[in-house]
């Protein structure tokens, strides 16, 4: 009976083996689990990177944004106003002419009135240098003029007037003048008035037209 009794324990020893089945089982489950949260792992990096380059895109398309809506908004300006700036040109280059016209009048006006006989054929040939003289000055300042309106830059467009068109103008009409005290006075007041209307009409011009474009 004592014998039979450790064969029944001997069965029962095996019987314990299905506890090591079960350590099987756990180590073919504890791969998949390692496997698991290795794959756990794959998606933070990826969804990191993602925050890291919305965050890296945000502060450099703010400062590229502002740039090419800049040159956007002045490359349409160019295209859509061309034919306004077409017309601000023709209406500075018109006016300038008339100046010219002006200009011209008025020296021979002032000549008539206050210059002798005798002196008249020096001061008559004086005159046509003069004309191609203040021509000159005139084709110079419409072109600074033109330049400035394509740019859209009013006070340079005043200071040109200003510090160009006057002192060169009133220069050679002081050449005509030069020896007559009378003609001098009448040449200057005559021609400074002249260009300061002009200023102020181009001005009135240029204001008008630039609100136009940026209402």
């Amino acid at each position: 009976m004592h014998r039979n009794q450790p064969r029944q324990k001997k069965p029962r020893t095996p019987a314990d083996a299905p506890p090591p089945e079960a350590t099987l089982s756990e180590t073919v489950l504890s791969p998949p689990r390692n496997s698991g949260s290795a794959g756990d792992n794959p998606p933070p990096p990826p969804s990191e990177p993602p925050h890291d380059a919305a965050h890296s895109t945000t502060p450099a398309a703010a400062q590229p944004s502002d740039v090419e809506r800049l040159s956007a908004s002045w490359a349409d300006f160019r295209s859509t106003r061309k034919h306004q700036l077409q017309l601000v040109e023709s209406s500075i280059t018109g006016k300038l002419k008339d100046l010219e016209v002006s200009i011209n009048e008025h020296i021979a006006e002032v000549i008539s009135n206050t210059v002798e006989t005798t002196v008249e054929t020096t001061v008559e040939k004086s005159v046509e240098t003069t004309k191609v003289e203040i021509r000159a000055i005139l084709e110079d300042v419409v072109s600074r003029f033109t330049k400035a309106a394509i740019e859209g830059v009013v006070p340079h467009i005043t200071k040109a007037v200003v510090e160009d068109a006057v002192p060169r103008i009133t220069k050679a009409a002081l050449e005509v003048a030069e020896d007559n005290q009378q003609a001098t006075r009448e040449l200057i007041l005559g021609l400074q008035e002249k260009v300061d209307g002009l200023e102020g009409n181009i001005k009135r011009t240029l204001n008008g037209i630039l609100e136009e474009i940026t209402s």
